[in-house]
């Protein structure tokens, strides 16, 4: 997964012409991938050590395949053609996402390695319940009594995988964070400095109505109620614009929409509060 990706072209056999030709992401793998990797069967069976040269061509597709070559038919048992042979369907996988954490999933195809003797460019999965450290000198000492000249240094665990293959939109996403934190620190003090401006500029007006009987807690809830009309215009229309600008930079994330309601509920509050805060500033410097 996140590495090297290479697709052949396939067609349902069961058609005189190629009328359904893709070009699906094939997976070369033992009987033992599909569960290390936590791939869902959804249907038949994972490969097994029968399927070998001696055996009938079998493969495994994933949903995504299944339904663009046989809409709304069972996809066990059907026979495509690919790579100049043809193989039988034994079972239907979910789909993994092989080139990028925010790229949904393609057509992928899976072909028992037993069947291809002659395939020399492979990757060891290994899942452990202990920490990869404690798994690597065991690991090496597997594959040397295997072949004393299998490379037994380039580790990696699938966590640095999703890392390198997130390093570049990561960085832009931190530096955009930066500027994003930067941005609200600005917008916080720019709406306090206003709004306590603006409430100390009618200092005499508040000594006024004190004068003609009005309580501070009465001067106090109309402040903030002109405050708060204000900031709602505001706020409505930076979400507004907030939002138009998070669905432009879509790509960027994984794991969370451009919509995000804790996000934007967060930033909200916090500037009502500081509306909230520079409104009351009155009350330290009344006449």
């Amino acid at each position: 997964p996140l590495g090297d990706n290479f697709g052949w072209r396939t067609w349902d056999a069961s058609t005189l012409a190629e009328e359904k030709t893709f070009f699906p992401m094939v997976r070369v793998v033992s009987e033992g991938y599909l569960s290390a990797m936590k791939v869902s069967l959804l249907a038949g069976q994972f490969f097994t050590q029968s399927d070998n040269a001696s055996a009938d061509r079998v493969a495994i597709v994933n949903q995504t395949l299944a339904d663009r070559l046989w809409p709304n038919q069972e996809a066990v048992d059907q026979s495509l053609k690919t790579n100049g042979h043809a193989y039988r369907v034994v079972g239907v996988v979910k789909e993994a996402r092989y080139f990028a954490l925010e790229r949904e999933a393609g057509t992928e195809l899976y072909l028992p390695i037993r069947q291809m003797p002659s395939y020399n460019s492979v990757d060891l999965v290994v899942r452990a319940r202990t920490s990869p450290t404690a798994v690597i000198p065991p690991l090496r000492q597997a594959l040397r009594s295997v072949d004393p000249d299998l490379p037994t240094t380039q580790f990696r665990t699938m966590q640095q995988l999703v890392d390198k293959s997130t390093f570049s939109r990561r960085s832009v996403v931190l530096l955009l964070t930066g500027f994003a934190a930067f941005a609200l620190i600005l917008a916080s003090l720019g709406v306090y400095a206003t709004i306590s401006y603006s409430v100390s500029q009618r200092r005499q007006e508040m000594g006024v109505r004190m004068a003609l009987g009005a309580t501070p807690q009465d001067l106090l809830h109309t402040v903030l109620r002109q405050a708060a009309k204000l900031a709602a215009i505001g706020l409505a229309l930076g979400t507004v614009a907030s939002w138009l600008v998070a669905k432009a930079l879509g790509g960027l994330l994984y794991g969370v929409s451009a919509a995000d309601l804790p996000t934007y509920a967060t930033v909200l509050v916090l500037l009502a509060v500081f509306v909230t805060i520079a409104s009351r500033g009155w009350m330290s410097s009344r006449p």
